[in-house]
């Protein structure tokens, strides 16, 4: 029987060779795109869950709040607070400091290149779960003089036989100009599912010492992780951290206005879960794992609507099978298997056609998203999903053309009198609507989030970053920086140079130091800080709203400051010019106003600035380069570097291209929404093609007699298509209120946005009726030309 079943199924599916292929398609596209989310949120959802401690392991944070300010989660952290914590609370084993991932140079030989690194604690590789190729991990950074590298950088300074060799632990390891450390230990490379991503990994205490902070409590410029006993409460072990800082920290402890609460937040949960408002959990990449997940589930519900139409609407032509088989004895299960195993062999195919096409598409998929991904065709668990996906996708799309077919009568059958009635019809209709419906909002979401992100990227700044070249100035000295400045305005091409402390677009660098005139208790602000030259306002193009910039002829303007629009409020100003500042214990005058200018993406307001003039302190050049002088610019930029820094590598970028990497996400998620939307309009129009296709087949003596009677094409053409077209125009009245509703929620987390303007719904309402009428009439329009003769002669 069961061979039966299978030769019937073959057949049906060879003879309808059109509706097999949309059916083939459809699905293969579903399932597709099904597993390629798949990936990313596997991927998404098993960042930093791979360390064999991750139910133990926490990230040290705190909550700040200044007077009745909105409550700060810092995800940085004092040096000291390390030893506190360890000390004071037995539940927590290991408190883990580390920095910031940063390039470092090394040396080989005559080879000079550039590792990203850190440096962290002794107890790293205890802590965490990066296993010592070599080495041992309780001694590998168990003195300042100790260092760690990666088996990628182990292969560029040893060859690739290092492993082979007894004789690396002990070597000197040579980086920056003059500095070196004994190498204890070689890591393997961090997995993909790592946040922290790195090459080398040095003592964190020579860090710590050559800044300052072994034992000071102002400065948060650490990343803090916590390894607590198995069976802590996480509740408990909080309320009692929390007052921490307080304890040690006098400022903290003596300033009622200020509030600084330490607390600890799993590990796992940081990548998905890592935004923060108002001290409590907002979100954070979770969001983008919920949408993706329902576009997959609804891109693979596109696909079985259109496997669960086309069989309901052809079910005519099996008719006589169906009563052939019921007359002979077929039960209705039997009837109902055979159905089903029609969908599941056609959902089979369609996964085996998907993963081919995955396997094709992976490089390009991973280039778009910035990943490693691949098909783990090795572990059990990816075929358990591919078996469930194919059995759901299969029971979806067949279990209710199943049902139907199996339920005809032999008697109404071969009566000729079955008929389908509205009930039919009116789902089949009710389908291809929620088929457009759910098209319509993915192809609205896609622009919408492509007009914000365009617009982030293209808003003003208040500050000019088109042409400028950003690089380090190296080891030069204090006097060396205006001789530096002349001798880059002598290069081709390059017509304005200020020195600064980082990017102006990318300001991080704040202190809640200041004090102002006429400052009470609970003023007290977050500001952030900027130290440049007197050349900085004019190069980059700064208005300055009230009073004058920097005069290097005036000595004591290096106690002076300017602020900008959004300081002076902060500060209870409308005119700031000559009120007192003080400043990290340096006591000056306010000189200037500049207007606002984004000191970061537009993923955040305009923050309080504060500008210092210490030139000396500035350790990054800006250079506006003419368009014409580009390539020279750059070349004679990077020979005079050289004579500066001969021991050196030089490395530079634009501002603008910086400015437009911090969107990265946003595009990568545009990128994928417009990928997803495209294959759910391209579904949903094979459901159409099919569809069209079998009302013109079925409306085909009608049509004939129609013509004999004086009907134009065009008058045909419009009458098989003006009920898909009502659906369509159905479809996009549902679409839009929900739409708008969804994107407005959406955009609403941005505080620089663009506004829901009707053509942002009105645009993707026409494309879709277009291309809807395209498809429909294209499958009319044969029928419609057909001669009339050839309809009628069975009559």
């Amino acid at each position: 029987m069961l061979h039966n079943y299978f030769r019937t199924t073959f057949r049906h599916l060879v003879r309808h060779k059109g509706f097999t292929l949309i059916n083939l398609l459809g699905l293969t596209l579903g399932m597709a795109c099904s597993l390629f989310i798949y990936l990313w949120v596997h991927d998404e959802v098993s960042t930093d869950r791979f360390h064999e401690n991750t139910d133990r392991l926490f990230r040290v944070m705190v909550r700040g709040q200044l007077g009745d300010q909105e409550i700060q989660v810092s995800r940085y952290t004092q040096y000291p607070l390390e030893a506190a914590l360890e000390k004071d609370f037995p539940e927590i084993e290991h408190v883990v400091s580390r920095t910031w991932e940063f390039d470092e140079l090394f040396r080989e030989g005559d080879q000079m290149f550039k590792k990203k690194g850190l440096y962290a604690s002794a107890e790293f590789f205890e802590v965490f779960t990066f296993p010592l190729i070599k080495g041992d991990p309780e001694q590998a950074l168990s003195d300042p003089s100790y260092g760690t590298v990666s088996e990628d950088l182990a292969t560029t300074l040893f060859g690739a036989d290092w492993r082979s060799r007894d004789d690396l632990l002990g070597k000197t390891i040579h980086y920056r100009q003059d500095d070196s450390f004994t190498l204890m230990g070689i890591f393997a490379q961090p997995p993909a599912q790592s946040s922290m991503q790195f090459d080398f990994v040095l003592p964190i205490v020579n860090f710590a010492k050559d800044r300052g902070e072994i034992d000071h409590w102002g400065n948060f410029n650490y990343q803090q992780y916590a390894l607590v006993a198995p069976g802590t409460n996480l509740a408990d072990l909080n309320e009692k951290i929390a007052p921490t800082i307080s304890r040690y920290h006098a400022h903290v402890r003596n300033n009622p206005n200020i509030r600084s609460d330490v607390f600890l937040y799993p590990l796992e949960d940081m990548h998905l879960y890592g935004s923060f408002e108002n001290g409590e959990v907002s979100g954070g990449r979770i969001e983008h794992v919920r949408i993706f997940s329902v576009v997959a589930i609804l891109v693979l519900l596109l696909a079985c609507i259109n496997f669960m139409n086309l069989a309901t609407a052809k079910s005519a032509r099996r008719a006589r099978e169906i009563g052939v088989r019921k007359a002979i004895g077929a039960s209705r299960r039997s009837l109902i298997s055979q159905f089903m195993g029609e969908s599941l062999l056609l959902t089979m195919l369609s996964a085996a056609v998907a993963l081919a096409l995955i396997s094709l598409l992976l490089p390009a998929f991973n280039a778009m998203t910035s990943k490693s991904l691949s098909l783990p065709f090795d572990q059990p668990v990816f075929w358990v999903i591919v078996i469930v996906l194919v059995g759901l996708t299969a029971l979806l799309a067949g279990l209710y053309p199943a049902f139907f077919l199996s339920s005809f009568k032999v008697t109404t059958i071969f009566r000729g009198s079955l008929k389908f009635g509205l009930k039919g019809v009116v789902l089949r209709k009710g389908l291809v609507m929620v088929q457009f419906t759910l098209s319509l909002l993915m192809i609205i979401a896609t622009l919408v989030v492509h007009w914000q992100t365009r617009y982030m990227q293209q808003q003003q700044l208040g500050i000019d970053k088109e042409q400028v070249l950003s690089f380090s100035i190296g080891e030069i000295k204090d006097e060396q920086h205006e001789t530096l400045r002349n001798q880059l305005l002598q290069q081709e091409g390059v017509s304005k140079v200020t020195f600064v402390s980082e990017n102006p677009i990318s300001i991080w660098s704040s202190t809640n130091d200041p004090n102002w005139e006429g400052m009470q208790p609970e003023d007290r602000h977050s500001f952030r800080i900027l130290t440049t030259d007197d050349q900085f306002l004019d190069a980059m193009q700064v208005s300055l709203a009230l009073g004058r910039n920097f005069d290097p002829a005036l000595s004591n303007d290096t106690l002076n400051y300017i602020i900008n629009e959004a300081a002076a409020r902060i500060m209870g100003f409308e005119d700031p010019i000559g009120k007192q500042l003080e400043f990290w214990g340096q006591k000056g005058q306010i000189i200037g106003m500049v207007k606002d200018f984004h000191l970061q993406s537009l993923h955040e307001s305009i923050a309080p600035l504060i500008i210092r003039y210490y030139p000396n302190d500035a350790v990054k050049a800006l250079a506006k380069i003419d368009t014409k002088s580009m390539r020279s610019a750059v070349a004679g930029i990077e020979q005079l570097y050289h004579q500066y820094n001969p021991d050196n590598l030089f490395e530079y970028q634009f501002l603008d291209d910086a400015y437009q990497r911090m969107y990265s996400n946003e595009e990568t998620i545009g990128q994928l929404s417009n990928t997803f939307a495209i294959l759910a309009i391209v579904i949903a129009c094979l459901g159409l093609i099919g569809l069209a296709s079998y009302a013109a087949a079925r409306r085909t003596k009608e049509i004939g007699i129609r013509k004999v009677l004086g009907a134009s094409v065009r008058s045909i053409l419009w009458l098989l298509s003006q009920d898909f077209l009502q659906l369509v125009l159905i479809a996009l009245v549902v679409a839009i209120p929900i739409a708008n509703y969804l994107l407005a929620d959406w955009l609403a987390t941005y505080p620089y946005r663009i506004d829901l303007s009707w053509w942002l719904f009105a645009l993707p309402g026409i494309l879709v009726i277009l291309l809807a009428l395209l498809v429909v009439s294209g499958q009319s329009y044969r029928t419609a030309r057909t001669n009339p003769t050839n309809a009628l002669r069975a009559e």
